[in-house]
């Protein structure tokens, strides 16, 4: 009996220093990122967060226009730009972020020959003047970007990286 019990504690004591050891092999590789990687993740966050200003500006500049028109915010917003991230789900979504914003610029300001709209007739609560139909598309347009930006968000807080897709 007591040769089992000799022998359950040397398993015991192995597994510990099995976990030890594994834990400590984690914590420095970890640690011994290298400084070109560990520059390209900070380059890669930094281009997350100036895409995520860019929505947000597109996202408030729509919902100003909920109440009456602001012409010089669409206009601001309308020449934004968006850039590539490597990141393939964060692409997919500032895609059908700027596909959401384009629809509603197209539905809403651009005439026919592509010029943003001045003008809007009505008033804001009647939805069969121009004026009525733009501030409510405003504020169905910012549920649809608010639900983006959401899904935005989730992705981030599960983390991203180049490392998904192989590159770096």
């Amino acid at each position: 009996m007591t040769a089992s019990i000799i022998v359950l504690i040397i398993l015991i004591l192995s597994a510990g220093l099995l976990l030890f050891v594994f834990r400590r092999k984690k914590k420095t590789s970890a640690a011994q990122i290298s400084p070109s990687t560990e520059k390209n993740i900070l380059l890669e966050e930094e281009r997350v967060r100036a895409q995520e200003l860019t929505m947000l500006r597109m996202r408030n500049a729509v919902l100003r226009q909920s109440e009456q028109p602001h012409v010089t915010e669409i206009r601001l917003a309308r020449g934004l730009r968006f850039i590539e991230l490597p990141d393939r789900a964060l692409q997919q979504i500032s895609d059908d972020f700027l596909s959401v914003f384009d629809h509603y610029l197209d539905s809403c300001w651009l005439t026919s020959d592509g010029a943003l709209r001045t003008v809007f007739s009505g008033i804001s609560t009647d939805t069969a003047t121009t004026l009525g139909k733009m501030t409510a598309a405003s504020r169905e347009t910012a549920v649809e970007m608010d639900m983006l930006l959401k899904r935005w968000y989730a992705q981030v807080d599960e983390g991203f990286s180049t490392h998904k897709e192989g590159n770096e």
